[in-house]
């Protein structure tokens, strides 16, 4: 009966050892991914002054006025949700790679980069720079993304593939057709 004490007890200090370890482990992953994450945007996202990018076939152009409002060249009537856009800007801005998958050019293809998904383009003054969107990775939910010129492929989380799939209809401020 003691014997059987004993051996439930360190079986007990075992598990909890094992559930220690797995929770730090497991803790401290999201940690390591971020300091591995290689930064794709150099652009000061408040300094954004340009986003163009297709949704559902059709090309969305946003410019950025003097005063800081977000609007469309092809309609500038047209109000917008700003906060849509800016959001879109602050993505843009903070984008990082969680991961590099290939660094040759001539892979694309296997990523959905040869026809990719969608062509982002944000231009900061005269600087600009296009990101190639390919497939979503079914087991992460990352999206591959190359920068257009560059041999690299990487995989990017998909809040920034998903932030450019609204169109004009879905940016325009609610009710504003009404006002204008």
């Amino acid at each position: 009966m003691r014997k059987t004490r004993r051996q439930l007890l360190l079986l007990g200090g075992a598990l909890a050892a094992l559930l220690l370890l797995y929770a730090a482990v497991t803790l401290l992953r999201p940690a390591a991914q971020e300091e591995g994450a290689v930064p794709l945007n150099t652009f000061d996202a408040n300094a954004i002054n340009g986003i163009s990018y297709l949704s559902g076939g059709q090309a969305v152009t946003l410019e950025k006025d003097e005063a800081g409002e977000w609007y469309a060249p092809a309609d500038p009537q047209r109000v917008l949700r700003q906060g849509a856009v800016t959001a879109m800007a602050t993505q843009s801005g903070r984008l990082k790679a969680a991961d590099t998958v290939a660094n040759t050019a001539g892979d694309g293809a296997a990523y959905g980069l040869d026809t990719p998904a969608n062509v982002v383009t944000l231009r900061q003054g005269a600087r600009q720079v296009t990101y190639l969107i390919g497939t979503k990775n079914p087991v992460t939910g990352d999206y591959y993304l190359q920068i257009q010129g560059q041999p690299q492929i990487y995989t990017v989380e998909a809040a920034f593939a998903e932030a450019f799939s609204g169109d004009i209809a879905w940016l325009t401020q609610p009710g504003a057709e009404e006002e204008a």
